[in-house]
């Protein structure tokens, strides 16, 4: 079976540090590399990196005490997508029921919907009249409440049956 790019690596590295004269003068070229990149560095992009191998040094400590502690995985696959798939064919063969996603919606506060209910209702925005239409909207948007967060569509949904 084929080896994958981080395999490749790992044996290139094994392979490098058992030949101490070309490792010891590999970390020499990367060392002499790393300190001529800091020096021509200055300002902002010099913070920039301090700080991006600052993020660096943290994961690879969190990673050694991730590797220290030696956890079992709870799950025998490696990526989730190796997971979906053999869920997908288990789905397909009858042999676990068909999962049924279901969507998950945000809900508007209740007082969201009184205020909205409240505003329909009110008699400057829409009033009764006799005849075939009962009620008539008096009132355009006047931009009174522009610190509400509300799609338009949610707002014709609040809106009460008895009103047209």
């Amino acid at each position: 079976m084929a080896k994958t790019n981080a395999e490749r690596m790992k044996k290139y590295r094994e392979k490098r540090k058992k030949d101490s004269v070309k490792y010891e003068t590999a970390k020499a070229q990367a060392r002499a590399r790393n300190n001529s990149i800091k020096t021509k560095l200055s300002g902002a992009s010099l913070t920039e990196f301090r700080s991006k191998a600052k993020l660096r040094q943290r994961k690879c400590r969190e990673n050694k005490i991730k590797r220290l502690i030696n956890k079992p995985s709870s799950s025998s696959f490696k990526t989730r997508q190796s997971f979906i798939a053999i869920q997908h064919l288990a789905e397909k063969f009858g042999l676990v029921p068909k999962s049924k996603r279901q969507r998950i919606t945000l809900q508007l506060a209740d007082k969201l919907k009184t205020d909205v209910h409240n505003f329909y209702q009110r008699d400057d925005i829409s009033y009764q009249l006799p005849g075939k239409r009962d009620t008539v909207v008096v009132k355009e948007d006047d931009d009174e409440n522009k610190s509400v967060d509300l799609s338009r569509s949610s707002f014709a949904d609040l809106r009460p049956v008895f009103i047209a």
